[in-house]
């Protein structure tokens, strides 16, 4: 059914919510919606209070959207009687036909209502974040902006613009003044013996939170607004915004926010599967979104979002807009945030605490050089297509061609980083089926011998496929030189290692594999190569006062210590730092360590205190590029993930996007063949 409704800014086109938009959601496991219940920020929308839960039945598809709401109902407390009249709406709905639809709305808006999205989400993150109001915290943003894209829909001239501009923010900013002249005089007013308010943010690495608080200052310093003056920001060329971060008195907003929060055309109930089918809910989640990676991501300029970032937003909000379903919507925000060169970054395809459900074929694949390989295969594929069978057609695209789509909807840090999210986090063939319809995946496979086959294998699997062939801990490889596999937290057992020191110190040379992730008894055994404490490098605490990464503040965040296994200080350092107390044992031997892009976050701190307190020798390729705690940012659609602490060089240089780098540079390119393992044996041989 295509309706179309014209109008000055824009030509609107209604499609019906069909069943794909809304089929493979799942309840999250009890981990996930633990971890997914966190609240972050306040910008989801509740479908249900403990209070009341009124329930709608204008559902197009009743069996998915009773899994919507039965999700939303688990993370509400609910008493007996409450669950049952539930229970009894399930049942009855079932039976009954549907009552009313809710069509799937998608747009071509106009580039004048585009530039004003632009410039309202620009004048929202300003004030939200760094005007001290100590109302706005708990306000649902997300269903006021939803509430001012559409308010600002009918602006005929720029002066209804900004007339529109300061009514929906002057209540939360009272000091705000709008100009398209940007000759806003500046008062510089400084009080420094009294005390002020600011907004302060950060990341807090225990709850994995974003922190966002009102502060009170007690002495002025530098490294702060100054009190009570007028800030200017130009949003573009007709249009800049003043007004103060910091200030002595806190102005009484209370009235006039709890006037808008009464204001039923704004914060009306609906179930949030419904709301993003508005592309006015779209965009303003959107808006969101932007705002965090525009103020706070910390590796804003050495991604060059600086550049790009806040220029893509018209085009965005435009992409946004026009989305034929959810599928589409989940799409877009993936491509717009490749721009974050973040291999912590991730996009979780979650509506209001109900997930995706995902499918995945029975393969392994492993890149090397830019070509795809396979790594291992289910049954009954497997009497087909072995180890090291070069995939080169995908669905009859070229191989590196899908690779390369895959990536352009992914963030990595480097380009073998992003080559690692594609196999080792199974991106390059994750579907999202819809009910029982699979995505089947069509290789064109070219087998060492030189023949071609074509092989057909569905995505039917709900979890990535993995065989992990590599489960030796510790193993003697030739003439006393010996193989310490660091490369899987599942197996990396100190106590293991403890019992073959001797037999390890007897060698002529030891090997670890650091290619992938570590657990905490690898700082046990790093206790053994060392005569000094060691620290951990210099990951550092963000903390922002001004917007646009003005002056940010870094904070040395607490070091772990490692104390040598020799050393008195041991036993109190294992107690403190909860790694597995060593004995007090030292092996002497050349140690080699092989890394790769794999090599990522925690393993690259590890590598870190190798390289600074020369533990060995590095060979391989460069480490990710990607360390610094990560944090999860909650959103009513798609939350996300990505590094909120900074972690730098020793020296002050920039690791993101370089990652370590390796003493003896060694690529493998050849799937058969182990040549950063051949190197190192090579090298201590040569010892």
């Amino acid at each position: 059914m295509i309706k179309v409704c014209k109008s000055r800014t824009c030509t609107t086109r209604y499609v019906s919510l069909s069943k794909s938009t809304l089929t493979g959601f799942d309840h999250p496991d009890s981990s996930l919606f633990a971890k997914i219940n966190t609240r972050l920020m306040s910008d989801s929308i509740d479908m249900m209070d403990e209070k009341s839960m009124k329930l709608t039945s204008n559902f197009e598809n009743k069996k998915q959207s009773n899994r919507f709401i039965l999700a939303d109902m688990l993370k509400t407390r609910v008493n007996k009687t409450a669950l049952f009249l539930c229970l009894f709406f399930f049942i009855e709905n079932s039976l009954q036909p549907i009552a009313a639809q809710r069509e799937w709305q998608h747009t071509n808006i106009s580039t004048e209502y585009a530039g004003h999205i632009d410039a309202l989400a620009n004048v929202y993150g300003y004030i939200r974040y760094f005007y001290p109001n100590d109302v706005k915290g708990n306000f649902d943003w997300l269903k006021y902006l939803n509430y001012a894209v559409k308010e600002i829909e009918s602006c005929e001239s720029t002066l209804d613009f900004h007339v529109k501009l300061q009514e929906l923010f002057s209540p939360f900013c009272p000091h705000l003044r709008i100009s398209d002249s940007g000759t806003i005089a500046v008062n510089t007013k400084l009080t420094s013996n009294e005390s002020f308010y600011l907004n302060e943010h950060t990341f807090n690495n225990r709850k994995g939170q974003f922190v966002s608080k009102m502060k009170k200052i007690n002495c002025y310093s530098s490294v702060y607004p100054k009190p009570d003056s007028m800030y200017h920001f130009n949003i573009n060329s007709n249009l800049s915004i003043s007004f103060p971060i910091a200030v002595s008195e806190i102005p009484d907003t209370r009235n006039k926010i709890t006037k808008i929060q009464s204001d039923k055309r704004i914060f009306y109930k609906e179930p949030s599967y419904y709301f993003f089918s508005d592309y006015h809910a779209r965009i303003a989640n959107e808006i969101i979104r932007c705002n965090i990676v525009q103020h706070f991501y910390p590796y804003y300029f050495e991604d060059s979002l600086d550049l790009v970032w806040k220029q893509k937003y018209n085009d965005y909000f435009r992409k946004i807009a026009d989305c034929e379903n959810m599928y589409d919507f989940y799409w877009a925000i993936c491509r717009m945030m490749n721009h974050v060169k973040d291999s912590h970054a991730n996009i979780h395809f979650i509506l209001n605490a109900a997930y995706a459900r995902t499918g995945y074929p029975e393969l392994e694949t492993i890149i090397k050089n830019g070509q795809l390989f396979v790594k291992s295969i289910g049954t009954p594929y497997n009497q087909h297509v072995k180890y090291g069978d070069h995939i080169i057609k995908i669905n009859g695209k070229d191989a590196t061609d899908f690779m390369n789509e895959k990536l352009s909807h992914l963030s990595y840090s480097t380009l073998p980083s992003g080559w690692t999210r594609l196999t080792n986090g199974s991106e390059l063939f994750k579907t999202f089926p819809d009910g029982n319809n699979y995505t089947n995946f069509e290789l064109t496979i070219k087998q060492s011998e030189g023949n071609e086959k074509v092989v057909e294998i569905p995505a039917n699997k709900s979890n990535p496929f993995y065989q992990d062939n590599n489960r030796t801990f510790i193993k003697e490889l030739e003439e006393k030189i010996y193989y310490v596999n660091l490369t899987n937290p599942g197996i990396t057992k100190y106590k293991s290692f403890r019992d073959r020191i001797d037999e390890l110190n007897d060698g002529k040379g030891i090997i670890f594999d650091m290619r992938g992730y570590p657990n905490d008894d690898v700082l046990s055994i790093l206790a053994h190569l060392t005569d000094t404490v060691m620290s951990m490098g210099n990951l550092n605490d963000v903390v922002t006062y001004f917007p646009d990464h003005i002056q940010p503040q870094l904070i040395p965040s607490e070091k772990w210590l490692v104390a040598p296994a020799m050393s008195e200080m041991s036993k109190s350092y294992t107690r403190k730092y909860k790694y597995p107390q060593p004995t007090k044992q030292k092996i002497e031997q050349h140690c080699v360590f092989l890394i790769d892009a794999t090599s990522i976050s925690f393993m690259e701190s590890i590598l870190d205190m190798v390289k600074h307190y020369q533990l060995g020798t590095i060979v391989g390729t460069n480490s990710s590029g990607c360390n610094g705690d990560a944090m999860f940012l909650n959103m009513s659609f798609a939350p996300f993930t990505m590094t909120g602490y900074k972690f730098m060089n020793r020296d002050g240089s920039q690791h993101h996007g370089i990652g370590i780098k390796p003493d003896i540079y060694v690529e493998n390119i050849d799937p058969f063949i182990d040549k950063q393992l051949d190197a190192a044996i090579k090298f201590l041989k040569e010892k």
